[in-house]
């Protein structure tokens, strides 16, 4: 079962993604799912919810991409 839940007062969705055999969380701000999937602020858990599978690959390049202390934020230019 997929969970995600809004962090940094709402300004970002907090979820996992499976990357390397390792349970990965992940941030994605409310923007970016409004710029791509149409997502309000009021919607935006919901929204990527639904668009996980769109999500996901794009935050596995991500992390894939950053430095390994970095935190994985998905933001409008991933995608």
């Amino acid at each position: 079962m997929r969970l995600a839940h809004w962090v940094f007062d709402n300004r970002a969705v907090e979820f996992s993604i499976n990357a390397d055999g390792h349970r990965v969380i992940g941030w994605i701000s409310w923007q970016t799912l409004a710029d791509h999937f149409g997502g309000t602020r009021e919607t935006a858990v919901e929204v990527l919810l639904e668009n996980y599978d769109k999500v996901a690959p794009v935050a596995e390049k991500v992390y894939r991409a950053r430095p390994p202390d970095e935190r994985l934020v998905v933001m409008t230019e991933d995608f």
